[in-house]
This record gives structure tokens, C-alpha cells and sequence, in this order.
């Protein structure tokens, strides 16, 4: 097997043809890439690889000294400056990890917030190096 660098005018076409074997992953864009790659194993392609920017809504409220009400405002004006700054920023999907199911079925409801295939993973990379 071999790694190379992907090549939009060789690869796009295999590519494409993994992906319409398994649409659930769905087709990448080549939007805000800073890596891709291919696999070949005997001159076919059989892999392609992306590693892209996104953004992470996070969002922190003191939840002892706030109302119920005032919590609601102020996470309603924090994700709603984060959707459209990302928009702004031309941004494809901004991702949120909520650890409260209430909380989840809001922006679902409210702001079209979709559950995520897969488990999401994280890994901390020393120094961003």
C-alpha cells in the first residue's frame, strides 16, 4: 500500500465511487481542508483520507448563581452569535457536544442541531504540535 497526496483531477472519480458505496458517510467538500490523502494498493485507489477545520460551540454558564430564565438567554445568544459567525466564516457544520439530553433536544428543535453518526472522539495534541 501506498500514501500519496490527493490529486483532485486522478482521484475525485474512485473517490467518488467509494462514497456512493457507503452514503452514509456522506461526500466530504474540499472546503477548509489542511490535509488529504490517498491509499493505493496495487495502483487503485482504495482509501481517501481529509483532515478539515471546523468549529466547536462551547459554552459555559455558572449554573449556581443564574436563573432557569437568565441560563435560556444567555445560551440563546451565545449559539446564535456561534451559528452565524461561523456562517460568516463560510463554515460547513458547526459540531456541539452537549452532556444534557434536554439541552440537546432544544437546539435540535430550535436551531436544526442534528445527532452525529459514530462516536465522537477527541485526541490532545501537545502544544497544537
Amino acid at each position: 500500500m501506498i500514501l500519496r497526496d490527493f490529486n483532485i483531477f486522478k482521484d475525485i472519480l474512485p473517490i467518488d465511487r467509494i462514497f456512493k458505496k457507503q452514503p452514509e458517510l456522506g461526500v466530504p467538500s474540499l472546503r477548509h481542508v489542511i490535509d488529504n490523502c490517498v491509499i493505493e494498493k496495487d495502483e487503485e485507489l482504495i482509501a481517501y483520507g481529509v483532515i478539515k477545520f471546523f468549529a466547536e460551540a462551547i459554552m459555559i454558564i455558572d449554573r449556581e448563581n443564574t436563573r432557569k430564565r437568565e441560563k435560556a438567554e444567555a445560551l440563546t445568544k451565545i449559539i446564535e452569535r456561534g451559528i452565524s459567525s461561523s456562517k460568516n466564516m463560510g463554515i460547513e457544520k458547526l459540531f456541539l457536544i452537549s452532556n444534557d439530553e434536554n439541552f440537546s433536544k432544544v437546539l435540535m428543535r430550535k436551531y436544526g442541531f442534528r445527532r452525529c453518526s459514530g462516536e465522537t472522539l477527541a485526541l490532545e495534541l501537545e502544544n497544537g504540535r
